[in-house]
């Protein structure tokens, strides 16, 4: 009676397998996908370039060159949002900083908030704003 019943368990436990991993197999296959439509933004997490920068520090002065060597050829203002051309750490005082190069020059990076799309850079300038 015990091997009787084990087989029926067996049994129906082979069966129950077969058909749960056939009916993902048919159903799963099906050849329309919504996958298809799916249009992922610019700024995905794929693309993790930081080109764009808000200014949010009230005067920022900038720079020729990073670090406290260069001389200052110009200023930026809170909620301006800039190009960003290249990022390098420079060492200070035994410290490393973080400068962006703007197409006007170079500010350290604490001057400024990076974002990977426009959008996003112009958003956020306009809630800086509010926020005062």
């Amino acid at each position: 009676m015990r091997v009787l019943f084990r087989f029926k368990y067996f049994f129906f436990l082979t069966v129950f397998l077969i058909s749960f991993f056939s009916f993902l197999f048919f159903t799963g296959c099906a050849g329309d996908s919504d996958f298809d439509s799916i249009v992922l933004p610019q700024d995905s997490a794929i693309h993790e370039a930081d080109v764009y920068a808000v200014v949010v520090k009230p005067y920022v002065t900038l720079k020729d060159c990073p670090g406290d060597s260069g001389i200052s050829i110009g200023h930026v203002r809170k909620n301006e949002v800039c190009n960003v051309k290249s990022k390098v750490f420079v060492s200070v005082h035994s410290k490393s900083e973080l400068w962006v190069e703007l197409d006007e020059g170079w500010l350290e990076a604490s001057c400024v908030e990076l974002y990977a799309s426009k959008e996003k850079a112009l958003t956020a300038s306009q809630c800086l704003g509010t926020a005062d």
